[in-house]
This record gives structure tokens, C-alpha cells and sequence, in this order.
């Protein structure tokens, strides 16, 4: 997936379309009825509708605290 807001910064939109097309994509790998998903701590994967979308696809997500993700 490719977007952009007007500002070049992500927004809760685009995270809320960016987790809909993780899903997507990652349904045909599913090998149990969980995924994990590791996020950093931006404000746009801890809105409401982010969390509720996740709960509902069985996507449980695990948020790094910041400035650690580089660490992977």
C-alpha cells in the first residue's frame, strides 16, 4: 500500500487503511487464528477504530515503546 497525506505526516486514516490491507494481505498465511502484529508507538495504531478493527479480525498488536523499533 502507497499513500500520503497533505502534510507527508501518517494519520489515524491512513493507519486505519493501512491495518484493512495488512489484513488482506495476511489472511492466506494465517497458520493459527491469531497475528501478531508489532507497531511502534504512533498515535494512529491506538485509535478506537484501529483497536475495534483488530479485536474483529483476530490481530493482536503489540505496541514497542518509543524510540525502540529500531531494534528489531
Amino acid at each position: 500500500m502507497l499513500a500520503v497525506s497533505d502534510n507527508g505526516w501518517t494519520t489515524d486514516k491512513l493507519g486505519f487503511e493501512w491495518i484493512k490491507h495488512f489484513d488482506n494481505y495476511t489472511k492466506s498465511y494465517i497458520k493459527g487464528v491469531y497475528r501478531l502484529l508489532i507497531l511502534d508507538g504512533h498515535s494512529s495504531h491506538a485509535t478506537p477504530k484501529f483497536d475495534q478493527y483488530c479485536m474483529e479480525n483476530k490481530i493482536i498488536t503489540l505496541c514497542m515503546p518509543s524510540y525502540t523499533s529500531h531494534r528489531l
